[in-house]
Order: C-alpha cells, then sequence, then structure tokens
C-alpha cells in the first residue's frame, strides 16, 4: 500500500511541477486538483512514520543508481520533512553532501515547498558549518531552498557572492535580491560580468529588484543586442514589465522578426499595450503563432480564452495537464510535460478581430492594462490570485521590483502562496 501511495506522489508531483507552466490552470485550481491530491497521498506516507520512512522513503531517496527523473525523490523528501521527526530531517540534509545529480534536485525542491520554521533555522546552520564551505552542490541545494523562502541572510550572504564556483554564486545572488546593505550591492555588481550566462542572467534580474544602477542598461542590452543573447526571451519580459512606450515599440518590432518571434510574443503580453493587442491581430490567422498572438490579446483586454463563438473547438483529446485521470486510470510512465505553447486555445481571427473592433474604443492607448483592468497596484495583485499559473511568474516580479521587494514565490505550494498574497495587504506603495 505504502509504494502505491509512493508511485501517485511521484505521478501527481510531476502534473504539479508541469502545470506551474501552463496556460489552463490558476492557483485555485492547481489548489483543488494535484496539489490536493499530492498532499493526500504525502500525507498517507506520513502516517506509516518511521518504519516506512526507513524502509521505503530512504530507501527512494538513497538509491545509487542515478535516474533520470527526480520525482520520486522529491515526493518521497517531502513525506520524510512533514514527518515530527528531526532525526531523518538530519539524515536527509546528510545525504546531499555526497548525492548524485538527481538526488540534488528532487531533494533540493522539496526542500524548497517544505515550509517549516525549524527546516529554515537549520538551514541557516548548515550554510555555516566548515564543511559545507568545501561542499559546493550542498551549498547551492541549501541557499537554493533559503531563496525560496525569501530569507535575508545579512552579511552571511557576501561570503557565497565571492564564491568562485558559478552555481553557488548564483543562488547567492538570488538571495541578494533580499538582502540590500551596501556590500552585497558591491559585491552583486561584478557578477553581471561573470562567464556563466545564468549567473549573469541571475544577477541583473536582481540588480532589477535592488533598483542598482546600471541594470536598465544591462536589461535592454540583453534584449536588443545584435546577434546571440544568452538570455534575450527574459530580457525581452523585463523590459516589457518595465519599459516606457518607447521601449516597446522596440519590442514590437520583434513580432516580424522569425528568430525572436515567440520570444517576442511572449513579451509582449506584459507591456499591458493597447500597441501590442493592435500588432497582433493581424497574427492570429498565422497557424504556427496565432494562439501566441490571441494570448497577448487576453492578457492585456481581459478577453476569456473560452469565450463562445472567438475560438476553434480544442481537439477531442485534452493535454494530459488539462485533465487528470482518476487514480485507477493513471499510466504513470506517460509523458505529461507536452509544450506548453502547444496547448493554448486556437482563435478564430475574424471573430477576435471583429470583437476588438467593437471594443478598442474602451482601451486608452496611453495606458496599461492587465486582464482589461488599467494596470494598478489592485490590478497586479488581482492577477497574481486569478491569472493563468504561466503568467504568474512575470507578475510575481513586476510586483517585486515596483513594491521595493514583495515576495510571492509562485511555484510554492499553494498554503503558502495564499499567505504571501494575504501579506501583501501589509506592503506599502506599489510604483505603477
Amino acid at each position: 500500500m505504502e509504494e502505491e501511495h509512493l508511485r501517485e506522489a511521484e505521478f501527481l508531483f510531476e502534473v504539479r511541477e508541469a502545470v506551474l507552466d501552463t496556460p489552463h490552470y490558476s492557483l485555485a485550481e492547481l489548489e483543488a486538483g494535484p496539489e490536493q491530491r499530492l498532499l493526500a497521498h504525502v500525507d498517507a506516507l506520513v502516517i506509516g512514520g518511521p518504519l516506512v520512512a526507513d524502509r521505503l522513503l530512504f530507501a527512494t531517496i538513497d538509491d545509487e543508481d542515478e535516474i533520470e527523473d527526480y520525482e520520486a525523490i522529491a515526493a518521497a523528501s517531502m513525506a520524510v520533512l512533514a514527518q515530527p521527526h528531526t532525526d531523518r530531517h538530519e539524515r536527509l540534509l546528510a545525504m546531499l553532501a555526497q548525492g548524485h545529480d538527481t538526488q540534488l534536485h528532487g531533494v533540493s525542491r522539496a526542500l524548497q515547498l517544505t515550509d517549516s520554521t525549524w527546516l529554515e533555522s537549520r538551514l541557516r546552520r548548515a550554510i555555516t558549518d566548515a564543511a559545507a564551505l568545501s561542499a559546493p552542490r550542498f551549498l547551492t541545494t541549501c541557499l537554493t531552498a533559503l531563496a525560496a523562502r525569501g530569507a535575508d541572510l545579512a552579511e552571511g550572504l557576501h561570503p557565497f557572492l565571492r564564491s568562485t564556483d558559478p552555481a553557488v554564486a548564483r543562488a547567492a545572488a538570488m538571495l541578494a535580491r533580499f538582502n540590500s546593505d551596501r556590500t552585497t550591492l558591491e559585491l552583486l555588481g561584478p557578477l553581471a560580468q561573470a562567464a556563466d550566462p545564468q549567473l549573469r542572467r541571475t544577477t541583473i534580474e536582481t540588480a532589477l529588484y535592488r533598483l542598482m544602477p546600471g541594470a536598465w542598461e544591462s536589461a535592454v542590452y540583453w534584449a536588443f543586442m545584435a546577434g546571440e543573447s544568452d538570455f534575450r526571451r527574459d530580457a525581452l519580459v523585463w523590459v516589457a514589465c518595465l519599459g516606457d512606450p518607447r521601449v516597446h515599440e522596440r519590442l514590437l518590432a520583434y513580432a516580424d522578426d522569425p528568430v525572436h518571434q515567440s520570444d517576442a510574443l511572449w513579451a509582449m503580453g506584459f507591456t499591458g499595450r493597447v500597441a501590442a493587442v493592435e500588432r497582433c491581430i493581424p497574427l492570429l490567422a498565422n497557424e504556427n503563432i496565432g494562439p501566441l498572438a490571441a494570448e497577448v490579446v487576453c492578457a492585456i483586454t481581459g478577453l476569456a480564452s473560452d469565450a463562445e463563438g472567438l475560438w476553434h473547438p480544442p481537439s477531442s483529446d485534452p493535454e494530459p495537464e488539462q485533465t487528470l485521470p482518476d487514480l485507477v486510470d493513471d499510466d504513470l510512465d506517460a509523458d505529461l510535460v507536452p509544450k506548453a505553447e502547444a496547448s493554448l486555445p486556437v482563435p478564430d481571427p475574424d471573430e477576435i478581430a471583429a470583437w476588438w473592433q467593437e471594443n478598442r474604443s474602451n482601451f486608452d492607448p496611453g495606458l496599461r492594462y492587465i486582464a482589461g483592468r488599467p494596470f494598478d497596484r489592485d490590478a497586479l495583485v488581482d492577477g497574481l490570485w486569478n491569472a493563468p499559473l504561466r503568467r504568474r511568474h512575470v507578475l510575481a516580479f513586476e510586483l517585486g521590483v515596483r513594491s521595493g521587494g514583495a515576495f510571492v514565490d509562485t511555484r510554492a505550494m499553494c498554503a503558502t502562496q495564499k499567505l504571501q498574497l494575504g501579506a501583501l495587504d501589509n506592503v506599502g506603495r506599489i510604483d505603477c
């Protein structure tokens, strides 16, 4: 019975991770669907107590054969961390020093998802251990879990920003967005020129959070540079969220470039501009990018992606993440993660063009909009509650920048996210 609970937890963990980047789920639907089912199986494993932990959970986590999928390890680790036995928690942390990559990935994700005051305190102690300083993968795992909590390490962060290991420095750069002392910002600056592209990307994003001099110029450079950009898609999103109409015009021009078209369309939905909608209307008939263009229209105007008469009927076979099967029908070996954009609804170009012609006068070209509402604090927060999951990650980024550091982890468990969203009532002015 316990083995079946673990198999189902593994399956549902994979489903949950997949739908975080799909256009079909809201936060409420995630909580009531795959997450609720996942937690039910984790709870069943917890009830098994130390015997199940030792016989099944640790056997899964500590498998010496490196497997390709990390989900079973993550599900087992979640069950271990949900038990009130800190000796098992210590055993789990001790495994990180020598674990293989898949094991580290699974345990790391479980640490990020576990909301525990004891665990945060233990992670803070772990990164100061002398042994940890010579174990970069262990350090990276702990720092990443602390970043998921929005932890402020104060001067304790400084040694990790100086690390020569790119993964450690990258995790530290992520944590730096919660830490604004002068030394942290001074150490962060040079990392924007690091050889590792993901370290550069994380550093620039954190610099935008901290409103550091030169951060905006770096974002514009990586968005519009000629030739290959290591993280153009992210940079286009940054300038979409934070740019003015002139920058947005540069972004809209990329909609004509076949090389950058899909990345530009993804970013255009976050400009909130009437001009972006009008640029997308002629693209709706394009078989390849029509659904992406329609997503821009919906994101800005609030047009429902299931509005009657405006969309072609969906295929008869629903995507796996759209409809969860009954447990008895689950194929645990099925491919659960089709590309999110492949599941976007297909627009009827003539009908949506007619709808826009009828409704265009309701929108002021000088304003930004989100889901049909003028962009302001309330509209942004409402988007974090109700927007499709794949769009919420960017909305949380913009909230963090415009609020001076408000934090919502859009990949956390729903209960944690709801607490973070509720805390936004206490956040001061959001500069929109």
